[in-house]
């Protein structure tokens, strides 16, 4: 809820009431009781307020003992407080007075009734409102009429966008920026909005501009289901055309391009199926090499290939070798993937025969586009890109060659690889720091997140103090009592979380891919037992449990798992916890992995150990990476480290800002904050 909204506003800022409360903690000490130390600093606090801020204490202190819907009875109290502080005040010393306060505050009430500022939809009042004192009346006393012209104020400067039948009210920071494209529709602009800031609302509401004029507006997504969110929206489909990047390269292929290779790029009848790895060996001529079996290395080729795919560069090089495969190849088999991997490509983009024909996917065609230069139709006058932080590198390219006007939307920190891009100078730069959706009480746990984060963009994040969070602390994981989304960091956490609510025969809705985890349990067990050869992504590399666990040894969920197979986990247990696995229903948990939910919200949110104690470590033991790969620069080994200390705290902050009403968070993670505090 906007502060617009509010029902009553009370005469004391943020600033002021958070000295009071907490003194000078950086965090909030939510949940932990009133020292004296506190104590002794309210009662130094109170000899500096001045009258309608000592009633605000007061009016804090007895607000629980009134229904939140009567809102009138909530105004006569303020009332009430603030007529009581004046007669004491006029009517004893100084001392006097201050020695009544002392005797009636109490701290920890007072600290109670600032919680619930929310749920009574009370407001606090800025400085420059408060030197006013519009809401006082000549004699004094509280004016009744304060509030609703407040508010009214309030929403002078707010912008009211008309969609369809629907209004959208914007908020400040959204109004100026839709105002600024009112004035100026034809040049670039990025809009960096941290979580919650209201970017999907934003541009609804420009599209309801740009559809008005006479203008064609393409807007690009990664993935249809972004898309979908604007689909709703009944906009003429030819002044607004929804793209993913792949929509969009082959688009421009088609009419950019004549060369042979557009037959092939986009040829028809193209198989979904992946080709095996024993073709691409025997196409290849893949041989074993002192570093690795030919299994291994037409993995390597695989992850190169793609790793290519998503640079800006012409050619292949061994720079596009995956880290972890740099780390398990000597230099001439590294070498050697990068010539294989151009064969490949070139494989790709012409079949040699009619029998190879590997699979083309989305990335490949999307890099052709910007590997030929082709441009973004001219019927098209403005390009409209969301989630922006994860636009990839060919397409970008694509863009910078286009002439269209570019209107960008992103967050640097929801970029969980910890790649931040950089805008051109040329282009506009605007902020939105306002989160609508989250509390105002992750202020004290994101902005220090924020603080040491690589990015450039550090401006302070200010939560909704008109939302309410309750946040829990915890020192050994349970599963809460009510539903609620747990947060995971990878297939470790998924199988070991997932087994055990099942057994504790908890319903699961699995927001993260259920084939994938169902191949990865499988896997684990084969491996296990049998030193089968794993399918999946994150197990292929190794040939034995043993390796396995090498590489995991600092992962608390794989740990876990492991110790599940030592007593015998089997395929037919796995089967027992996926029944639990449902679609649908009451009382149901969701599970997911965290680069699953950056665009949901939930009422309730667990950070599971896991994902903290594990990416903590990324960051901490990133120094010792350094001379893991002797082919990677001093300079790219700290590109390295700025990406693992990045991808760590993204994590952390979409985790937190996908909580509307309950966050349950490791103890640990509070220690860690106040560390970097």
């Amino acid at each position: 809820m906007l502060e617009a909204n509010a029902k009553i506003f009370l005469p004391i800022s943020a600033d002021t009431l958070r000295s009071v409360i907490f003194g000078e903690n950086k965090l909030i000490p939510i949940g932990s009781n009133v020292s004296k130390q506190s104590t002794n600093g309210l009662i130094a606090a109170v000899t500096k307020l001045a009258i309608h801020e000592t009633a605000s204490l007061f009016f804090l202190q007895h607000l629980s003992q009134l229904k939140p819907s009567n809102s009138d009875a909530v105004e006569r109290l303020l009332a009430e407080c603030l007529k009581v502080c004046q007669h004491l005040r006029v009517n004893a010393s100084e001392e006097e007075f201050q020695t009544t306060c002392f005797q009636q505050l109490s701290l920890e009430n007072i600290r109670s009734g600032y919680w619930l500022l929310p749920v009574y939809k009370v407001a606090l009042l800025d400085d420059h409102t408060l030197a006013e004192r519009t809401f006082l009346d000549g004699a004094g006393n509280w004016n009744y009429d304060f509030c609703t012209r407040h508010q009214q104020e309030l929403r002078k400067d707010l912008q009211e966008v008309k969609v369809n039948s629907l209004t959208l009210h914007l908020s400040a920071e959204q109004s100026r920026i839709y105002r600024e494209l009112l004035a100026g529709q034809d040049e670039h602009i990025h809009i960096q909005g941290y979580a919650g800031t209201g970017k999907t609302t934003l541009i609804k509401s420009l599209l309801s501009l740009l559809g008005e004029k006479n203008t064609k507006v393409l807007v690009l997504a990664e993935r249809k289901a972004q898309l979908d969110v604007f689909s709703a929206i009944a906009v003429d489909p030819n002044r607004v055309q929804l793209f993913t990047y792949t929509d969009l390269a082959k688009l421009i292929i088609a009419e950019n391009s004549t060369e042979l290779g557009e037959e092939t790029i986009l040829r028809k009848g193209i198989t979904r199926t992946t080709m095996p790895d024993k073709e691409i060996i025997q196409h290849l001529g893949l041989k074993d090499s002192s570093s690795a079996k030919a299994l291994q290395l037409v993995k390597a080729v695989r992850a190169t290939l793609f790793r290519y795919c998503q640079s800006g560069d012409d050619d292949v090089s061994v720079k596009h070798i995956p880290r972890n495969y740099q780390a398990m190849l000597d230099t001439a088999t590294q070498a050697a993937v990068s010539q294989y991997t151009y064969r490949l490509w070139c494989s790709i983009l012409s079949p040699p025969t009619k029998d190879f024909t590997p699979q083309i996917r989305a990335y490949h065609i999307i890099k052709w586009a910007a590997l030929n230069r082709c441009v973004i139709p001219s019927e098209f006058s403005h390009v409209l890109i969301d989630e922006c932080h994860d636009l990839p590198t060919p397409v970008n390219q694509i863009l910078s060659n286009s002439s269209q006007a570019r209107i960008s939307l992103g967050d640097d920190y929801q970029n969980l690889h910890g790649h931040i891009a950089k805008q051109p100078v040329l282009i506009r730069q605007r902020e939105m720091h306002h989160s609508l959706r989250s509390s105002h009480q992750l202020d004290s746990m994101l902005n220090p997140i924020i603080s040491v984060h690589p990015s450039q963009v550090n401006a302070t994040f200010y939560g909704n103090r008109m939302n309410r969070l309750d946040l829990e602390y915890y020192e050994k994981a349970t599963v809460p009592s009510n539903p609620t989304l747990i947060l995971v960091k990878d297939f470790w956490g998924l199988f070991e979380w997932a087994q055990r609510m099942a057994a504790g025969q908890l319903k699961i809705k699995l927001l993260s891919n259920g084939v994938a985890l169902d191949t990865f349990v499988q896997d684990c067990i084969e491996l296990y037992y049998n030193g089968t050869q794993a399918r999946h992504g994150e197990l292929f590399r190794f040939t034995s449990w043993g390796h396995l666990a090498t590489f995991y040894r600092d992962n608390p969920a794989f740990q876990r798992v492991t110790r599940m197979l030592e007593k015998n986990y089997s395929q037919q247990d796995w089967q027992l916890t996926q029944r639990f696995i449902v679609d649908k229903g009451r009382d149901v948990y969701p599970l997911a992995l965290i680069d699953n939910v950056r665009n949901l919200e939930f009422d309730n949110v667990m950070i599971t150990p896991q994902m903290v104690s594990i990416s903590r470590q990324s960051v901490q033991d990133s120094p010792k990476n350094q001379n893991r790969v002797n082919t990677i620069s001093n300079q790219s080994a700290n590109r390295k480290n700025n990406a693992q200390e990045a991808s760590f705290y993204a994590q952390v902050y979409v985790a937190i800002t996908r909580a509307r009403k309950r966050l349950i968070v490791p103890e640990q993670l509070r220690n860690h904050i106040e560390e970097i505090s």
